[in-house]
Parts: structure tokens; sequence; C-alpha cells
């Protein structure tokens, strides 16, 4: 599965490969995008998702941070770092959580130290819905 290509590209190091991967991947549709959608998030959102999971499982701060750069560079180009954390915040524009400010977060809360649990635990139940969503291989 496609998955499993992704999560062993990870632990291989190959976040080169991970992010030519995601780059061949169709952008969220606007179903996909919308708060409260039923569907499953965009194939692409969900393997970004899993790898930076996967890459913090094994403490692979380094690829982790590296992969969420680029994707912000290389990738996430129609909106600024800034409209994403704004759009994730904002419960009234219509857009589902972003997976890729998601993401930024929970490295950033991995980069601190314990005292963040609290800040973790808020961000995992705000993004619960959209991380229930997705699919499970």
């Amino acid at each position: 599965s496609d998955t499993w290509l992704f999560h062993s590209d990870a632990l291989a190091e190959k976040i080169d490969t991970v992010l030519e991967k995601l780059k061949s991947l169709p952008a969220p549709t606007a179903e996909e995008g919308a708060m409260g959608h039923v569907c499953m998030p965009a194939q692409r959102d969900a393997l970004l998702t899993r790898t930076i999971l996967v890459l913090l499982a094994v403490e692979n701060m380094r690829d982790a941070r590296t992969l969420v750069a680029s994707y912000l560079a290389e990738i996430e180009t129609s909106r600024t770092e800034a409209q994403l954390k704004k759009s994730y915040l904002d419960k009234a524009d219509g857009k589902a959580p972003s997976h890729i400010i998601f993401v930024c977060m929970l490295v950033r809360i991995c980069e601190k130290d314990a005292k963040t649990a609290p800040l973790f635990n808020w961000l995992v139940r705000n993004f619960g819905a959209e991380l229930g969503t997705m699919h499970d291989p």
C-alpha cells in the first residue's frame, strides 16, 4: 500500500523520496478540504500526517523538521504559512483543519520539554475528528 511505502521511506530516512511522492499526489478537493467533511482526507494530507507521526514515533526530529519545511516551501504554495495558521484556528471559515499546520505544531511541541503536554493534548483533541476520518491501512 502507499502508506507502507511512505513509512518505509521515512524509516529509511529517504525524505527526498517521500517529498517527491507527496508532490505527485493531487491537492485536496473542495470536499476533502471542507470543515466537517465526512469523506477521508486527501491522500496527500493523510500520507504527510502519517509520515510525520512515524518520524516522531522513532524520534527522528531532523527528518520531521525537514519534511515539514520542504512541504511548506515546495508543495503548499497556494497559501502562506500565516494564512494556514489563521485558517487552522478560524472555526468559521468553512475549511477543515490543515494537516500541514497540525504536523508543524506537533513537531514544535515535540521539540519542547514535558511542560508542553497540555498543548499536545489540546492539539490532538482539536484535530481528532480529522485523524478519525483517515484511512486505516
